[in-house]
């Protein structure tokens, strides 16, 4: 929000050079800050939006990811939610008004018989179960009302519908799981795996930018900026399921139980929180087993005579 100007090179707006901040510290007063792009580490002068020449004036590096055209990723949806919760609310001032009678007596008589039916039963808590006695010059009837609650249902959903589809969300996730069933939930959900699986490889590919900019500046090596970096699933593993599929592979490639990578994928899908410190201690008893240590001996061996032939 502090950011008041984009500068660019003059021949090329795609180009970002400097961001522009203006500001203000604790005590009010105004600072105008400009800061490099990570485009521009080596600071080259450029001319601003009134032709000016600029340069930083402070150390730090700005690194934009401008996602969507800028929008809010709820923008499509806005509308409908608004509009939902008007629904609601209206569907809310309907049963109140609904329920505010509940009761409907006929009283033989003038004013004043309709005067002692309405001080002996107004605002008077009844015991569920209670005998109502009259005479027959009153008629005591309840008021059947239809608050239209199942066509309500259907026009909620088919608004509730609207926000799911804008959102990419499937409606189970919406508070009414009686829709669907598990086949048809893991059937909708794969659209959205692949949409969130999307934004997950945007952010991973800003961190990557970013971690690349820092080795850098740190003097490391490029051949050494490799950072292996797996973010949570979306969705819970089924498992049962991947600790089978895990036992078939190995079956045909035994090979693999050797990976480091297999091995956290495989504590990962169990749930274990922190994988790296479960493969540390794994690495610790392994150490001190005998036998782990002649299967990788004779791993190495296999190796090394298919290597010869």
């Amino acid at each position: 929000m502090e950011i008041t100007e984009i500068i660019t090179d003059p021949d090329d707006k795609e180009d970002e050079k400097y961001y522009r901040r203006q500001w203000a510290d604790r005590q009010g007063t105004p600072h105008t800050t400009i800061y490099r792009s990570i485009t521009n580490i080596k600071g080259v002068a450029t001319l601003d939006m009134n032709g000016n020449s600029v340069t930083h004036n402070d150390d730090a590096l700005v690194y934009r990811m401008e996602y969507n055209d800028g929008n809010p990723l709820l923008l499509p949806a806005l509308d409908w939610i608004k509009w939902y919760r008007k629904f609601l609310a209206s569907r809310i001032a309907i049963v109140l008004a609904l329920a505010r009678f509940a009761w409907r007596s006929k009283v033989k008589g003038g004013s004043s018989a309709v005067s002692t039916i309405k001080a002996t039963t107004d605002d008077k808590e009844i015991a569920a179960g209670s005998h109502l006695l009259e005479n027959l010059g009153v008629d005591t009837q309840p008021i059947k009302t239809d608050s239209g609650a199942k066509n309500a249902y259907d026009d909620g959903r088919m608004i509730k519908l609207q926000i799911a589809a804008a959102v990419g969300i499937p409606e189970q996730y919406f508070g009414d799981i009686s829709i669907g069933n598990m086949a048809t939930a893991k059937t909708v959900e794969l659209p959205m795996m692949k949409m969130f699986q999307s934004y997950q490889k945007v952010w991973s590919d800003a961190y990557q930018d970013i971690d690349e900019v820092i080795l850098e500046h740190a003097g490391v090596s490029p051949d050494k900026w490799y950072v292996d970096r797996d973010f949570p699933a979306i969705a819970p593993e089924d498992v049962a399921a991947a600790a089978t599929a895990i036992v078939q592979i190995l079956q045909v490639m035994p090979d693999l139980a050797y990976s480091e990578d297999v091995k956290q994928i495989a504590l990962m899908t169990l749930g274990v929180n922190n994988p790296k410190e479960a493969l540390e201690a794994l690495g610790k008893v392994a150490e001190s087993n005998v036998n782990v240590k002649l299967s990788r001996v004779l791993k190495q061996f296999r190796e090394s005579l298919i290597k010869e032939k």
